[in-house]
């Protein structure tokens, strides 16, 4: 396993004056590639600290600096880098998100390799092992997740998670966990536990798909055994600290609050389809209804599913239920149409003035919608909420990953976009010699429903 060390060069964090939002992502990151991160350092801008971390490149395997690249220090951090490396500087135009200013000339070493992505946003600038990312938390996240694949090419292996979450204090978890740990000795799936409170979570981690596939579903069957139901925490404060990192997440949450407060719990239901879309907007409605609503209240968020009158995957069917039994939630499925389904359900519980929807603007007819807006005026007449609308792919599953909330497995194995069984197809952009990687690999959004085949219906659901 290659270990990195991460640097944060940051003087507002030596100085208490900034909170660390960068580091935990990087861990998290990393080891997404068997990447092990046995140390950060907080360090100034000095000359001194960028020297150091020069002449020790030798002893590391890869060395990530996140900071000392911005319009007020890279000159020094560069100037630095050049004369440990005994190297000249040379002009480099590059795009600069950080400071919006597209025309800003860099002065890089030589030997720099520039890894930049297609529309030259958010570059990562290579020098040996060291790899220099941007120290705005929005900007590193687009800079990483603009370059997996290079990363996957440093170790040529990725690991798959999953989480199962179980509320228990019963001393029968930890010992099927004992169990389970004691089964699969000779099964290469790190199976590991965590426990706060009432909440037990078993972490399983694998290279090989089948393999933690197969221990998932032994535990499951387990835990239907011994009755004991997954339940997801919808922790708010962890939605709160994500958002913290961009504008768009703390703009969901208002749209959220704002929902909220305009209609009453029981004149909303959300549209669940088992997609990754659908499935961040899930957690995040429940985590903001039981900090702002539900002490006022003991309804529970209810949940549609609209299933198409074509073949659904097994994956999605199964995921759909283990989800709302999970969150305990009123749940109903309809057949038919989009169409259809709202004109059956407005006919038959009037009182819905409302629906949550997990749309972004890069879904079909998307491109203009509002976050609150009116369905059609020949559709059944109710506010379409669309709270993720701003939101890129990469946004979607930084969100997945961070907060460790269980998806349709289907995303494993290299769909990034789910319809049905007829409509869907693994995305092409995710090829490689070994098969199809993950849908969170893919690194350019636009692709995202490549393996789609064309759909020109309108769509209150996203995957």
């Amino acid at each position: 396993m290659k270990e990195a060390i991460v640097c944060l060069l940051e003087d507002d964090l030596i100085n208490g004056l900034k909170y660390d939002l960068n580091s935990k992502y990087i861990i998290k990151f990393l080891h997404r590639f068997n990447i092990k991160v046995p140390k950060v350092n907080i360090l100034g801008t000095s000359k001194a600290n960028i020297s150091e971390i020069v002449n020790n490149r030798d002893n590391l395997d890869i060395i990530i600096v996140s900071g000392g690249t911005g319009q007020k220090h890279s000159a020094q951090t560069y100037e630095t880098i050049a004369e440990c490396l005994n190297v000249k500087l040379v002009e480099s135009n590059l795009v600069d998100e950080t400071c919006k200013c597209t025309n800003r000339v860099f002065v890089l070493p030589e030997n720099a390799i520039i890894l930049n992505c297609e529309s030259g946003k958010f570059p990562i600038v290579k020098m040996d092992n060291i790899y220099f990312l941007p120290g705005c938390p929005v900007h590193l996240r687009a800079a990483l997740n603009q370059f997996q694949k290079h990363f996957l090419s440093i170790t040529d292996t990725f690991v798959y998670s999953r989480y199962l979450h179980v509320k228990s204090n019963s001393p029968k978890i930890q010992e099927l966990f004992n169990e389970v740990v004691d089964a699969f000795k000779t099964v290469e799936v790190s199976i590991n536990s965590s426990e706060e409170r009432t909440n037990f979570t078993i972490t399983l981690e694998s290279t090989i798909l089948k393999d933690i596939i197969f221990v998932e579903n032994y535990i499951k069957g387990k835990l239907k055994e011994l009755r004991m139901i997954q339940e997801i925490r919808c922790d708010m404060l962890a939605v709160y600290d994500f958002a913290r990192t961009s504008n768009v997440f703390l703009e969901s949450i208002k749209v959220l609050e704002k929902c909220f407060v305009t209609y009453k719990p029981d004149e909303i239901f959300l549209s669940f389809n088992g997609g990754k879309d659908c499935t961040v907007l899930l957690y995040l409605a429940i985590a903001v209804f039981n900090h702002r609503i539900l002490q006022e209240s003991s309804t529970k968020i209810q949940c549609v599913y609209i299933q198409s009158k074509e073949e659904p995957f097994d994956e999605i069917v199964q995921f759909i239920e283990e989800t709302i039994e999970s969150y305990k939630l009123p749940f109903i499925t309809i057949k038919g149409t989009i169409q259809e389904a709202l004109t059956d359900i407005l006919e038959s519980e009037p009182k819905y003035k409302a629906v949550l929807m997990g749309t972004r603007r890069s879904d079909p007819f998307s491109e203009t919608l509002e976050a609150f807006q009116m369905t059609d005026k020949n559709w059944p007449q109710i506010m379409r909420v669309s709270p993720i609308l701003d939101w890129s792919y990469s946004d979607v599953w930084d969100f997945l990953h961070q907060l460790q909330i269980p998806y349709c497995s289907l995303y494993d194995q290299g769909y990034t976009s789910l319809g049905h069984k007829n409509n869907t197809d693994f995305n092409s952009a995710l090829h490689t010699k070994n098969g199809y990687l993950p849908a969170y690999f893919l690194e350019d959004g636009s692709l995202e429903r490549q393996g789609r085949a064309n759909n020109n219906s309108k769509n209150i659901q996203s995957s």
